[in-house]
């Protein structure tokens, strides 16, 4: 059974690209806040920071993609996949399903709040991501989520 060898590289690049799209809106989002200056950040400086360097990093992992379909693309070749790779539909999708849970969290953010839609959607993360227990999935769930609320909330004081 013969594969193309960019086969694997556009679902990787649609992901860098979206991770761009929403890292570029995030940034100008934070810019109306306002970022200040180095010695007096405001409120939109952090995250503005944060999502240039998403866009960066997405920036970056979009080469491998268009580097890969680039010399697929030059020289014809294709590669030889074993059967049993084609039976497994679910791991080759798994970089649209972490998406599409980051769309969800954003979307369950605003209705159930922090705490809930955190749980809910790193626990399908560690699903999604292997993990066969759904008792140890949503208890690192619960810890990361308590770890961040206590991050954010109580360290550094900033509501969410």
């Amino acid at each position: 059974m013969t594969q193309r060898c960019d086969r694997n590289a556009l679902p990787e690049a649609a992901v860098s690209l979206a991770l761009m799209a929403g890292a570029g809106w995030a940034m100008w989002q934070a810019w109306g806040y306002g970022t200040g200056s180095f010695r007096m950040p405001g409120p939109g400086g952090y995250p503005f920071v944060l999502s240039a360097g998403l866009f960066a990093a997405a920036a970056l992992a979009l080469l491998s993609p268009l580097v890969q379909l680039a010399r697929s693309r030059r020289s014809g070749e294709t590669r030889r996949t074993h059967p049993a790779d084609s039976g497994a539909p679910e791991r080759k999708h798994y970089a649209a399903m972490l998406v599409v849970v980051l769309v969800a969290w954003v979307f369950l953010f605003r209705e159930v709040g922090f705490a809930v839609a955190s749980v809910a959607c790193v626990a399908l993360v560690c699903l999604i991501g292997g993990q066969r227990s759904l008792f140890r999935a949503i208890l690192f769930a619960c810890i990361l989520t308590a770890i961040c609320y206590l991050l954010f909330v109580v360290l550094l004081g900033l509501p969410l």
